[in-house]
């Protein structure tokens, strides 16, 4: 009979931090152990690594072979074909006599952290009022919400009408980088597809508040639920088959994980501009809120799902993409400094937790060119011949601007550099000291 000792672990970040690649290595140095320069503490090496998903629907579960292939075989970043995944694995260590090791991810997008009020609150009136609650007190929501409230007090309304200007005020959130975008299938869908650019006109009628077409739903004040109650029983009953189907599962996985990996691309938040930044940084403190058991969110949750009976013990913050910024920038700390100065509030607000920051590079695609702040890489943008490019990069500053544009610091995209060999792993900067601690 085998004993097993077994780590829940859920791994979520910032639109583009790297999920993906970041699960596709990990698990890739863990199968082909032998071959990698992967490190286990006391020098322990790895036996009998397996996956074990037969619990897990195959929709669901997270396609490492494929993306593993995508990286060795297509020289291209795997793209992501859900929401969410979940995946598990099993080994022995050497230095084990009688214990297995059993690891069971899940993949939490980032952008689902808006729907932590849908799972706390079981009722959609009371979800609504929240919302509203937020609106008013946030002049930046409560400007962009104006086309929706037009809507409300417009004669006749009808589920139509408010559902078209309630996608549009939600695009507007998202052009001004404001986080709270809920239901968060308008900003990320089920098939992982998140909105990269347009008009708020387009992005409204190109996304949709609900599950499919036909269950979309928005909040509704509580006089217009008095004067309306038909529309209101109707966008009840799809935010109750929201958070039936999409909203509590993801939140319940969240739940029991003991350990909680948020990674964090600090390149794009620095090319993407300050208001990307802060969109980004209150994502994590939201969610951070949401693990809180004396938070307004936290007290709620605990009382629906099973939080905190495990539970979390560990947060690592990861900065990812570590060989996008100058080898000078990383060796210095910089790269590790900007990742704590974003994200230090949650050692206050989470103090039992270990908290700890890494830096990584889940699959490191470049080199120091030979001009002073440059690299060389396969650049994906402009090279249909995909060859080395020297290209130069911004050096990172040693604190958060107070304020910056898009085009004030430039980072590139590009291709992977790996084996052919999918016995030989990537390589990589800091994986296995952010695997020892995850599972130590």
């Amino acid at each position: 009979m085998k004993l097993y000792k077994t780590s829940k672990i859920a791994i979520t970040g910032i639109a583009g931090g790297g999920k993906t690649v970041f699960l596709s290595s990990l698990l890739w140095h863990l199968s082909e152990f032998e071959s990698s320069d992967f490190a286990l503490d006391g020098q322990a090496k790895i036996r009998g690594w397996h996956e074990n998903n037969s619990g897990h629907d195959i929709n669901d579960t997270f396609p490492f072979e494929k993306h593993r292939d995508a990286l060795s075989r297509a020289k291209d970043w795997p793209k992501k074909t859900t929401d969410s995944y979940r995946f598990s694995c099993e080994y022995r260590r050497s230095d084990w006599k009688h214990f297995y090791q059993r690891l069971e991810f899940t993949d939490f997008p980032g952008e689902r952290i808006a729907d932590a009020a849908i799972a706390a609150h079981s009722g959609y009136a009371q979800w609504s009022d929240h919302l509203f609650r937020h609106y008013n007190d946030n002049h930046d929501y409560d400007a962009a919400m104006t086309t929706y409230n037009q809507a409300l007090l417009g004669p006749e309304p009808t589920v139509e009408k408010l559902l078209a200007a309630y996608r549009l005020s939600l695009a507007g959130l998202i052009l001004g980088y404001k986080p709270l975008i809920s239901p968060s299938v308008f900003l990320l869908d089920q098939k992982g597809r998140a909105i990269e650019s347009g008009t708020d006109q387009a992005i409204a009628s190109a996304r949709l508040c609900g599950l499919d077409n036909d269950s979309q739903f928005a909040p509704l004040p509580a006089e217009f639920r008095q004067e309306h109650p038909e529309i209101a029983r109707e966008f009840a009953h799809y935010y109750r088959y929201y958070r039936k189907q999409l909203v509590l599962p993801l939140f319940d996985e969240l739940s029991q994980a003991q350990t909680l990996i948020i990674l964090v691309d600090i390149p794009s938040l620095l090319a993407g501009g300050v208001g990307r930044y802060n969109d980004n940084r209150q994502l994590v403190l939201d969610l951070i809120e949401a693990l809180q058991t004396d938070s307004t969110l936290g007290r709620k949750l605990s009382r629906i799902l099973r939080f905190w009976n495990s539970s979390l013990k560990k947060i690592a913050f990861v900065a990812t993409k570590a060989d996008l910024v100058l080898p000078a920038d990383v060796e210095s700390g910089r790269l590790m400094s900007l990742l704590r100065q974003m994200n230090n509030r949650a050692k206050n607000l989470l103090p039992e937790a270990d908290i700890r920051w890494f830096t990584c590079s889940a699959c490191w695609s470049t080199m120091p060119g030979k001009a002073p702040d440059s690299l060389i890489g396969k650049l994906r943008a402009d090279n249909p011949q995909r060859n080395e490019i020297e290209f130069a990069v911004s050096p990172l500053p040693e604190a958060w601007p107070k304020s910056w544009q898009p085009d004030d610091f430039h980072y590139y995209s590009v291709l992977p550099t790996t084996s052919q060999n999918i016995q030989i792993p990537p390589e990589h900067l800091g994986m296995d000291r952010i695997f020892n601690f995850m599972i130590n």
